[in-house]
């Protein structure tokens, strides 16, 4: 198993804890093919498997929860956007947007 595909599987699992809700099977597989590809191609490298900038991981499912040097929560079950992930992937302050190099998610990736 690639070191990509181990992240993908363990980014579903984080999305399984985080996003749970009664239609799970269908998030699951949404999330597997769309979400996951996107956060492994745009947060992986920094807040994955070989990195925790600032403190937050993605793949490790407490510490996305927790989130990182900020001590802003992560990820919020049940209240996505309320969770610092959604705030810096949609902030268009430029100190605070996420991915910090790159282009920023789209509005149709966010």
């Amino acid at each position: 198993m690639t070191r990509l595909s181990t992240f993908l599987g363990t980014m579903v699992c984080v999305a399984a804890w985080a996003w749970a809700v009664p239609t799970l099977a269908v998030d699951a597989a949404a999330f597997r093919e769309q979400v996951a590809p996107l956060l492994a191609a745009k947060c992986g490298g920094c807040h994955g498997p070989s990195g925790a900038e600032s403190g937050f991981r993605i793949d490790v499912r407490e510490q996305a929860l927790a989130g990182g040097d900020s001590g802003e929560k992560g990820i919020i079950p049940g209240k996505p956007a309320e969770s610092e992930i959604y705030e810096r992937i949609t902030t268009s302050d430029k100190e605070t947007v996420m991915p910090a190099e790159g282009e920023p998610l789209s509005a149709a990736e966010q």
